[in-house]
């Protein structure tokens, strides 16, 4: 009698750890995407938050909103809608299994692998929509910059929160308010980021507007110093928007951009 209840006690123990084990699991199957929310909105100190989310965080999706509100314009929506999901099992054993669709903006599935300490992000290409960096404040605002915008990138390596690898930039038929010139040209910007540290050179696919420069960083500091200067056709038409990206000094216009 005695071996009989004790069996009937840990019976009953047992099945209360399965429901705790299943209550446990399905409140976390189930647990809202709207909880990433607000923390990719502080992560990205409020450029970046996501709108009309709907799913778990496991499978979810979202429309994708850029901007700040103290550069006095209204957030934009981006075009598309962003998917997601991420492998809860992968997670019971310490990795990280996500894949990313935007046929909006990406170019092809973002797949995001590896550990907390050291996570890869999968290579690809966004492309941007137009008004966008007007919104991301200055120097862009201030000069009512903008054009066709899209970035690219061979894997990355993100390792206790330090990145490594290759971004390039781009900007195409790039347009200011400033002139009524348009479009003022094509530059490419290369990032090198190895943790810490890094370097990007900026270079002119073509002008009239030509600008190159190169800049570092190190920690939070950064320091870009560089040139502008117009096509001779375009000298006098330029003067103004060339003036206030930089000091003269004969044909061209120094840049000098800094954090402290």
């Amino acid at each position: 009698m005695v071996e009989s209840g004790r069996r009937s006690r840990w019976g009953w123990l047992l099945w209360l750890v399965v429901a705790l084990i299943a209550i446990a699991v399905t409140l976390l199957a189930a647990f809202p995407a709207s909880w990433l929310a607000p923390r990719i909105n502080e992560a990205s100190g409020g450029r970046l938050t996501l709108d009309d989310v709907d799913g778990s965080v496991w499978s979810g999706s979202a429309a994708l909103v850029v901007g700040q509100s103290d550069t006095g314009n209204a957030p934009i929506t981006l075009p598309g809608r962003l998917s997601w999901t991420l492998g809860a099992w992968a997670l019971l054993t310490g990795r990280i299994d996500a894949h990313v669709i935007d046929d909006a903006l990406l170019s092809r599935e973002l797949v995001i692998g590896g550990t907390t300490e050291n996570l890869e992000i999968g290579a690809a290409e966004v492309r941007l929509p137009d008004g966008l960096l007007a919104r991301l404040g200055p120097p862009f605002s201030t000069l009512g910059i903008d054009g066709d915008v899209a970035a690219s990138w061979q894997p990355l390596l993100v390792t206790r929160g330090l990145l490594f690898g290759n971004v390039e930039l781009t900007l195409n038929n790039a347009r200011s308010s400033l002139t009524r010139i348009s479009p003022l040209g094509s530059y490419r910007m290369d990032f090198d980021m190895q943790g810490p540290d890094g370097t990007c050179v900026l270079k002119s696919d073509r002008g009239p507007l030509l600008l190159s420069g190169n800049g570092r960083w190190s920690g939070r500091a950064l320091r870009f110093d560089g040139q502008a200067s117009a096509t001779p056709e375009y000298r006098e038409q330029l003067a103004d928007l060339l003036s206030i990206l930089g000091k003269p000094q004969g044909d061209s216009y120094l840049l000098h951009f800094g954090t402290p």
